[in-house]
């Protein structure tokens, strides 16, 4: 019997270890629920596998993402960044609040979804200052508050100091917008900013 429950915890712990791999925005509720096991055993595990909390594995992922970018200072990136290779693709993450809503609806605000998406694209961007040229944008659902939104943007296509970035924000495994930026790289001096 023993080792009947030694064997589904470490299957289990395996298991975990894999989702939080595959998925660091994975918080201890979401684990648990995919488990089929409480939070408090979750956390036991995480522990025992040595897996740091949610928001430590946010904050480690966005400090090594922030070190990185040039084309924008911190405080301008919407959400937290968690990924990012120069040139290629990043990874932001939006916990929408009430401040984000309508009023009469809570939901959240078409702009906030923009400007992290708008944003991603312009960290992506390998020069000292990143603008965008235009941006084709689609909305594909309502964001309710309280949902996290994970924004995905990769280079499509790049020439000479442009790139043309694809980037789609989800909410759990649902796309909820989906947009195409320009951006242009261009040097400090060449705008009177």
């Amino acid at each position: 019997m023993v080792d009947n429950a030694s064997n589904r915890k470490l299957a289990r712990q395996r298991q975990l270890k894999k989702l939080v791999e595959l998925n660091p925005f994975l918080t201890d509720k979401d684990l648990s629920e995919m488990l089929q096991v409480s939070v408090p055993t979750i956390r036991l595990d995480r522990s025992e596998l040595n897996i740091p909390e949610y928001r430590d594995r946010i904050s480690k992922m966005a400090r090594t993402s922030y070190k990185k970018i040039q084309s924008l200072e911190t405080e301008d990136i919407v959400g937290q960044l968690v990924d990012l290779k120069l040139g290629e693709e990043a990874v932001s993450y939006l916990e929408t609040t009430n401040e984000m809503t309508f009023t009469k609806t809570n939901i959240i605000r078409g702009i906030h979804l923009f400007a992290q998406a708008n944003a991603l694209a312009a960290a992506i961007m390998d020069a000292p200052l990143a603008l965008t040229g235009s941006a084709s944008v689609r909305y594909l659902r309502p964001v309710k508050m309280g949902e996290r939104l994970i924004c995905r943007g990769f280079v499509k296509r790049s020439r000479e100091k442009q790139l043309y970035i694809d980037v789609n924000t989800w909410v759990d495994e649902e796309k909820v917008f989906e947009g195409t930026f320009l951006i242009f790289a261009s040097k400090e001096d060449d705008h009177d900013c």
